[in-house]
């Protein structure tokens, strides 16, 4: 399958939006925003739903290509076994070390949970999320692991045993499920309906929709000469978003909103390598973050917090905004060194490792 150069830079968005979530709108005074910047700030979360949305597209595309591979399923799930599984699970090693160490005492809210250990190893915690909440602060990504996992076990077959039509239909079908499910769902502060595979899926299942259109060249070219009625869509959808930033409602429609104004955002320039859209995902920047995401995203948390609980017992108090500014910079500064350095030393080998799998 060729590779799609812009997409680095589509990964490197979502990474991006995700930090500046946690990182600088979560630990920011929440007086120093308005009602608007508030809604604008939470919004920043659904880089996640970006992740998500691209993964679906990847991950359909990859295994819509392979489809008459006779090693097809042992081949896509080695793969990401091998990409996947060993930073996580080193990083899973690293929290129970340092949960568990009798000589340091972090913060409590790093490492409590009410969330059993055994789940984190068999990406399961997100089953206890609506109950328990999001979990230790150290591991509070990891519920968007569980749901890409938790997809990536059925979609091989469903990719494998139905047509592109059906595929289609089924993922439609999979939408609508999706928002019945918000609805069923609601959790502790909403966290069911944000965090289970059940009720995020619509944004998997658009990406799958997605690799099929892509597939059909010539669907291909007649959206490229709509682009028009495209742009025209995303700024309906992003006027509703610009609305939700005013404190309108979208309810149990709200992911699904989002997620088809970020289907759109990958759809444009899949159709169009010169669009708008597309120059801005090949910014230097953004790929830069894209290559770096994974890392970026399995350490942020934890590195953060862990500096935090240095700071707090060792540093100097961040009562200021200046300071509080100053020490989330240094954070990101050193989450993004940590990420390029587990990237080339660490990953590179595994990734190596696993694409010398070929499909045949």
């Amino acid at each position: 399958m060729q590779r799609i150069d812009f997409l680095d830079g589509v990964r490197g968005m979502a990474i991006i939006l995700v930090l500046i979530f946690h990182l600088v709108f979560l630990e920011l005074p929440i007086n120093a925003f308005s009602l608007f910047w508030k809604n604008a700030g939470n919004f920043m979360m659904h880089g996640v739903t970006l992740f998500f949305v691209l993964s679906g597209f990847l991950v359909g595309s990859l295994l819509l290509y392979n489809r008459e591979s006779k090693n097809y399923f042992k081949a896509f799930y080695l793969r990401r076994a091998g990409r996947i599984i060993p930073l996580y699970y080193s990083l899973l090693i690293s929290y129970y070390i340092l949960k568990y160490n009798p000589f340091y005492n972090f913060i409590e809210t790093d490492f409590t949970s009410s969330i059993p250990d055994w789940t984190y190893p068999f990406f399961l915690q997100s089953i206890y999320i609506p109950k328990y909440g999001l979990g230790p602060d150290f591991l509070a990504f990891g519920w968007s692991l569980c749901v890409e996992e938790q997809f990536y076990l059925f979609v091989p077959l469903l990719i494998y045993f139905f047509g592109n039509n059906k595929l289609i239909i089924i993922s439609i079908s999979a939408i609508l499920a999706s928002i019945i499910s918000r609805i069923l769902l609601p959790g502790v502060d909403d966290l069911g309906a944000l965090t289970l595979i059940t009720s995020r899926c619509d944004a998997l299942f658009m990406g799958i929709i997605l690799s099929v259109i892509y597939q059909k060249k010539d669907l291909v070219a007649m959206l490229k000469t709509s682009l028009k009625q495209l742009y025209l869509l995303l700024f309906i959808l992003f006027f509703g978003i610009i609305l939700n930033f005013n404190n309108f409602s979208f309810g149990v429609f709200k992911l699904t909103w989002i997620s088809l104004f970020f289907a759109l955002i990958v759809l444009i320039p899949l159709c169009n390598d010169d669009s708008l859209i597309a120059k801005i995902f090949k910014l230097n920047l953004l790929k830069f973050f894209g290559k770096y995401s994974y890392g970026i995203y399995l350490f942020h948390l934890p590195i953060f917090h862990l500096l935090n609980s240095i700071n707090e017992q060792y540093g100097v108090p961040l009562i200021s905004f200046n300071l509080k500014l100053f020490f989330i910079s240094c954070s990101i500064i050193v989450i993004l060194i940590i990420s390029v350095l587990s990237y080339h030393f660490f990953e590179k080998y595994f990734i190596d490792k696993v694409h010398k799998i070929k499909y045949n």
